[in-house]
């Protein structure tokens, strides 16, 4: 039964880079994560720039790597179950993400919606294990032609994460804002540096006004 499983992952996983190079850029654009101190600032800054408040979203992710895989940033599979979401689709979602070398960060190479976390599970290589789990919950805001997240992930500090176009306007958004600490890592790799490794092992970000130099 497991190679029946392996088998509709693997067709699954061709159709949708086949997929992903046609979408590639048109679709989600440039995703940049960073950290800050203070929700409530924030909320009241985007507010100000006439940020459109679209609801609140709860979910818990459940992340999986290949017994290879050393390091999240270089790729994971995650099972993300809804508790509370405004979205159009099915209550769990389970995605397969890796690094984009030429571009740095993470693009999507499977994604399917699934009922239930058992029918989720079907679609998990043999070789994946699971790594742990977390909750998380923010609000989604519309600003112009950007998508912008204001998150709280249990375990790791206040996030903000913006999906636009071009990564100069996220960037310019960010110092807007005076949120300084743009995220490297991938949420996942964030989470395990910070929870699951040694708490001396912090996770790597890099100050906004150097990026945009």
């Amino acid at each position: 039964m497991n190679s029946v499983y392996f088998l509709k992952y693997l067709f699954r996983s061709i159709t949708s880079i086949c997929y992903c190079f046609l979408i590639h850029f048109s679709v989600e654009g440039i995703e940049i994560r960073a950290i800050f101190d203070d929700t409530e600032n924030i909320r009241l800054a985007l507010l100000q720039r006439k940020a459109v408040y679209k609801g609140d979203y709860a979910f818990t992710d459940h992340i999986y790597s290949d017994s290879d895989c050393g390091n999240l940033n270089d790729g994971f599979l995650r099972i993300r179950e809804y508790q509370r979401t405004n979205w159009q689709q099915k209550s769990v979602v389970i995605i397969h993400k890796i690094r984009d070398i030429q571009e740095g960060n993470h693009q999507t190479l499977f994604k399917e919606e699934c009922d239930t976390l058992e029918e989720a599970n079907w679609f998990i290589p043999m070789s994946f294990s699971k790594k742990f789990s977390f909750f998380r919950y923010g609000s989604e805001y519309y600003l112009d032609n950007m998508r912008v997240y204001v998150e709280k992930i249990d375990g790791l500090a206040p996030s903000i994460e913006v999906i636009a176009p071009s990564r100069q306007e996220i960037l310019s958004l960010f110092e807007s804002l005076n949120v300084t600490k743009i995220l490297i890592d991938s949420v996942p790799e964030w989470y395990n540096k910070t929870n699951v490794h040694s708490p001396i092992k912090s996770s790597e970000t890099v100050n906004c006004s150097l990026l945009l130099q």
